[in-house]
């Protein structure tokens, strides 16, 4: 294999940072960078865990510390440049002795450099410890050390079997497949996969992904998408979609295009927000990962600001993908008085969820849902958090029939779906005004209720008889849709052609009154 030296922790260690906390589950791929970091500096390596003790990598009968005191005792003493990785020593950050004895070795002036590497796929820092440790989240494999991996895989097989070589675009397809697994993931899929097909498998390495989202406990994988031909409206929306589905890939790279950052969608329940996401994460071929904001805080106090790290570092490990947070205003909604609430913890989290959205560079696009702008925090709707903000309204009478059009083709269970013939959509679409697409998708299974329960095919009058019965959310909630219609008005970009600018709501018009001056009195009429 190739030199593996990750450039952050080279970088940080040769300007002698003296204690530096590794995030990583990775501990065998940690000591080898760190080994070749070792080499290049030429520094000697120690190695410590409370189960092994303390080894000098590379030399015979090291000497053995089980206590971890001890082990900063002997490294007190040794004379030569020298690296000491430390695993789980956050193990002992309860013990006050251990937290000391790191504040003095802080302090300690060392003749020469003894940097100490503690390293856990947990984070877990005492306040006394956080201004002099330095924290590193440790990088998955890139493309060419996965490259390496699979090569070495294909001639160990090639050892045993006639295995053929893979050509170009079969290995960038598996290499791509397998971004975002830790070096032993991938080891292990590509054996999996191989003894399961004889190959390497792309759908196989991709379910392992999905079991690192599910580990992940605050995001769900979806393994049902939507046919992007079922969304019904939305033609502006979906054109701009359209128009970003080919960026992902390495010509689009060429020819200096950005990843796209993402999208948030403003609109009422049952518009088609949340469908549209699953019918693009089908169009784009790229997996539909969505995060629970609620979750991010639920669990041990002070775990929240790791949640939000945990899962972005999740997503990012499964790029290129698609990142869904529906009704995303819920989990940030009083962000602004989190000061006073939760000693600034909600304020903490979304500060990192923003500072994510406006740096990242990795290939996750955003699709972000809200159904009440005003709960929303002002900096989230700033330009360059999200490449755009639609306002998903009710479709219009066009979008209407499209939409009964979809639902009553649609296959259903062993039914292959039905004809148009009987049905009257223009007739559906007027009767159906101020309707959602949830809404109608539910007059069309309440029809079909009806038609069963009558023996008969599913029809007009079924259909009709079920929008009589139906009370649109439009009427129910129409103050608060009417106050979101007003603020997208020139604010957001509206998702249908048809509404160029989403119209302004009209506001009560009040009777005018004129005041005048009474002739010959000092009083005034109306």
């Amino acid at each position: 294999m190739k030199l593996l030296i990750d450039k952050e922790l080279r970088t940080h260690i040769r300007a002698q940072y003296p204690i530096i906390y590794l995030v990583t589950y990775e501990e065998s791929r940690t000591e080898y960078i760190l080994h070749n970091i070792c080499l290049e500096a030429k520094m000697d390596m120690y190695s410590w865990s409370f189960t092994s003790g303390l080894e000098q990598i590379g030399k015979p009968e090291p000497p053995t510390q089980m206590n971890p005191l001890k082990v900063f005792d002997y490294a007190s003493e040794v004379s030569t440049p020298s690296l000491f990785v430390l695993k789980d020593l956050h193990s002992f950050f309860g013990n006050q002795e251990v937290v000391r004895k790191i504040r003095d070795w802080y302090n300690q002036a060392h003749k020469v450099y003894k940097p100490i590497i503690i390293t856990s796929p947990v984070l877990k820092i005492p306040v006394e410890l956080e201004k002099i440790i330095t924290v590193l989240d440790l990088q998955l494999p890139g493309a060419d050390e996965i490259e390496d991996l699979l090569n070495v895989a294909i001639e160990t097989i090639k050892a045993k079997t006639n295995f053929e070589d893979l050509s170009d675009a079969e290995m960038s397809s598996v290499v791509r497949a397998c971004m975002g697994l830790t070096s032993d993931e991938i080891e292990n899929v590509l054996a999996k996969t191989w003894i399961e097909n004889g190959t390497f498998d792309v759908s196989s390495i991709l379910a392992e992904k999905k079991q690192i989202v599910r580990k992940s406990g605050i995001l769900e994988y979806f393994d049902e998408l939507e046919n992007y031909n079922n969304v019904g409206g939305m033609d502006a929306l979906k054109t701009w979609l359209e128009e970003r589905g080919d960026v992902f890939g390495d010509d689009a790279r060429k020819a200096g295009l950005p990843f796209p950052k993402g999208v948030l969608l403003l609109g009422i329940p049952g518009v088609g927000k949340t469908l549209l996401a699953k019918a693009v994460s089908n169009l784009w071929g790229l997996p539909l990962i969505k995060m629970d904001v609620g979750k991010v805080f639920a669990g041990i106090v002070g775990a929240s600001e790791q949640n939000m790290r945990k899962a972005i570092a999740t997503v990012e490990a499964c790029a290129p993908a698609i990142l869904m947070i529906d009704e995303i205003e819920k989990g940030l909604s009083g962000v602004g008085s989190s000061n006073f609430s939760d000693a600034g913890t909600a304020a903490r989290v979304f500060g990192t969820f923003l500072q994510w959205l406006n740096d990242k560079t990795s290939p996750v696009f955003v699709i972000a849902t809200a159904n009440d702008v005003t709960q929303l925090p002002p900096e989230l709707l700033r330009k360059g958090r999200f490449d755009e903000i639609f306002f998903v309204s009710l479709p219009d009478h066009e979008d209407r029939k499209e939409i009964f059009q979809i639902h009553v083709t649609k296959p259903r269970g062993q039914h292959p779906g039905r004809t148009l013939e009987g049905f009257d959509l223009d007739e559906l679409a007027s009767l159906t005004e101020g309707f959602s697409g949830s809404e109608i998708e539910q007059v069309v299974i309440a029809g079909l209720f009806k038609a069963f329960k009558e023996k008969k095919e599913l029809a007009q009058e079924h259909l009709v008889s079920a929008i009589n019965e139906t009370i649109p959310l439009s009427l129910t909630m129409e103050e608060q849709i009417t106050r979101l219609k007003r603020w997208a008005h020139n604010r957001a970009r509206p998702a249908s052609s048809r509404c160029k600018s989403e119209e302004q709501p009209k506001l009560m018009e009040m009777p005018k009154i004129r005041i005048t001056r009474k002739k010959g009195s000092g009083g005034f009429e109306l």
